[in-house]
């Protein structure tokens, strides 16, 4: 699994930063190999939606899941959409950080992950079920529109414009 953390430093030593679109770096590490790339924020001087503008650009990098110690609304919101899964409250360094997760310390949100926004409900499930034919495919990021595609959920679509993924207007 791909995770991102926001950072105060460029390694896996480093604290977990408490700000999430502001924080200095994400560390973005796959749990299987502990292999990471360290990025630096970019948006983190930007004068507004820097946590949107962060979510946009995890999405592009095939983030699953953020291990952050906070997260503002409209981050939150974002990722949700998206289908990044969110482990909140998480603090000290990203190494302990990431065996908690590993050992199933840290609980996961309950986000619709992608896979499952279209999913056929079982028993005692609590998907959301297709909206059917017709409609529209939007970026939540970009406000690109396109045609919805019958048995082709939208948020299994990337934008062709920015590259996140798509929702069902």
């Amino acid at each position: 699994m791909k995770l991102a953390i926001p950072s105060s430093g460029a390694d896996l030593n480093a604290e977990i930063d408490s700000r999430f679109g502001r924080c200095r770096y994400f560390l973005l590490v796959n749990t299987k190999t502990m292999e990471f790339e360290t990025v630096e924020n970019s948006f983190k001087s930007a004068s507004h939606g820097a946590g949107i503008k962060a979510v946009e650009f995890l999405a592009r990098k095939d983030v699953e899941a953020v291990l952050a110690a906070n997260l503002g609304p409209n981050a939150e919101s974002a990722l949700r959409t998206t289908g990044i899964r969110i482990v909140t409250g998480v603090t000290g360094q990203v190494r302990e950080a990431l065996e908690r997760y590993k050992r199933g310390e840290l609980e996961v949100s309950e986000s619709d992950p992608p896979e499952r926004i279209n999913a056929k409900s079982s028993p005692g499930e609590t998907t959301r079920r297709g909206l059917g034919p017709g409609g529209e495919c939007f970026c939540p990021f970009c406000s690109v529109t396109q045609p919805h595609e019958p048995g082709m959920p939208c948020r299994e679509k990337q934008c062709p414009f920015c590259g996140g993924r798509m929702r069902r207007k």
